[in-house]
């Protein structure tokens, strides 16, 4: 196993990754929550994107939909996206179910109503797989339990890890202490 903290130590420093100190310290939040993929997708729909300089979601694109398509398709999906389907235990024709149920009723809001929201026939296309594809990717999460096994894997590993570093520090402060009476 590669050294990879800078010390004796084999075990890796995940402080010293910021993205992974967030992770790390919100595991269960970041694998279990939906809110940042239903964020990604309003401000697709939007044309927006987010500025890490600026810290915040800026316009980039032309929006594909005004703000009451926008409005109206988000609170129909926002139910469909959440820990409940994530932490569920599906078989294969119950996410392929869902995910065509999911489909035809994106498929219906939009065919019914895309003239009064002001959608664009060209743009139907690009608003069905951008929310098709982010439901079908959550719903594969819950396929045999995929993401209940995985946090949990993950959450032990974490441990592991935390473990063995406060091992190796309580090693090396009665490494010094003895050192110190031998001097």
């Amino acid at each position: 196993m590669q050294n990879i903290t800078g010390s004796d130590s084999y075990y890796p420093n995940f402080s010293n990754i910021p993205v992974m100190n967030e992770v790390k310290e919100n595991l269960q939040k970041f694998v279990l929550e939906a809110d940042d993929i239903i964020q990604i997708i309003e401000h697709s729909l939007k044309g927006e994107v987010f500025d890490d300089k600026k810290g915040k979601w800026v316009q980039r694109y032309t929006p594909i939909l005004k703000h009451q398509a926008v409005s109206k398709i988000m609170s129909s999906i926002a139910t469909r996206f959440n820990r409940n389907i994530i932490l569920s235990d599906f078989e294969r024709d119950d996410v392929m179910q869902m995910a065509t149920e999911n489909r035809s009723a994106i498929i219906s809001l939009l065919a019914y109503q895309f003239s009064s929201l002001g959608i664009h026939k060209e743009d139907l296309d690009t608003i069905v797989i951008l929310i098709d594809h982010n439901y079908y990717a959550q719903l594969r999460r819950a396929l045999g339990s995929q993401a209940l096994k995985a946090l949990t894997t993950v959450s032990r590993h974490v441990e592991t890890i935390r473990d063995g570093q406060q091992v190796e520090q309580k090693q090396e402060g009665f490494g010094k202490m003895v050192g110190g009476f031998l001097r």
